[in-house]
């Protein structure tokens, strides 16, 4: 019978773990593939061909001088699992759409998709994430935010990942230009995080969506966004009503039906 796992270790990115359980009898090498399979299985972790599979067993007497045979099954493999990055986006002011810092005038602007063939429209280094990168991975939905009669232009960038009963809200990133003190437009996230919420309207999943936050500015999207805490973690998410809210300022025409 197999024994509780023994130095299992959980990780993110491109690392070398490792398993290694306790058999309490001889297993065959040919016998491992199954039960590590299993295992791998059963911590949401996609079946990796191994690195390396190790086999040690040795015979120990119990107190009842009865000789029992123990396998310690060592099994090293690679996951590559998405790092989860604290969002640090700062809410400037929720607008109804963007407003131009100096003259305080609003521009009207529209979230599409960003596609492979729009790496052109950015710059590797005025960005702090990898969005070429991002852009690989089929699991991301990204899209740009831009203004309707300056499309070639992006003022932000969003990530999210469709969870199948909310959206998860992954990157979020405003362009260099929109940053710090001398910032040309404010509401640039307010408006791709109410794009989000708008999704989540429109898969059916309530308008929730979920992000994870940088402990610091915890308070600052519960007063912006009314973001509520997942318990005592970093992890938030947007109900049903904040999350309409948000739609209903940046995105007048949406009409979800239900609410």
């Amino acid at each position: 019978m197999l024994a509780i796992p023994q130095g299992f270790s959980s990780t993110t990115g491109h690392k070398t773990c490792r398993f290694q359980w306790v058999f309490k009898r001889f297993v065959p090498h040919f016998g491992l593939s199954r039960g590590i399979r299993t295992h791998l299985a059963i911590r949401h972790v996609s079946y990796p061909p191994p690195l390396r599979v190790s086999v040690i067993t040795w015979t120990t007497q119990n107190s009842k001088f009865e000789q029992e045979t123990f396998t310690l099954v060592s099994y090293l493999y690679q996951v590559n699992k998405r790092i989860e990055i604290e969002a640090d986006f700062e809410i400037d002011k929720l607008t109804n759409s963007i407003e131009n810092t100096i003259t305080s005038e609003v521009f009207e602007t529209e979230v599409t998709p960003f596609h492979p063939k729009d790496k052109r429209q950015i710059k590797k280094s005025d960005w702090i994430f990898d969005w070429h990168k991002e852009l690989k991975d089929p699991a991301n939905e990204i899209y740009k935010l831009t203004t309707t009669n300056n499309p070639t232009i992006i003022q932000g960038l969003i990530c999210i990942t469709d969870k199948h009963d909310h959206i998860f809200m992954s990157l979020i990133e405003s362009a260099k230009f929109n940053k710090g003190k001398s910032k040309l437009y404010r509401g640039v996230a307010g408006n791709l995080v109410a794009f989000c919420c708008k999704v989540s309207f429109e898969k059916e999943y309530e308008g929730v969506v979920s992000f994870i936050s940088k402990s610091r500015l915890i308070d600052h999207y519960h007063q912006t966004l009314g973001a509520k805490q997942f318990g005592g973690s970093n992890r938030m998410y947007i109900d049903t009503k904040e999350s309409l809210a948000l739609v209903k300022q940046y995105f007048k025409n949406f009409d979800n039906g239900k609410f």
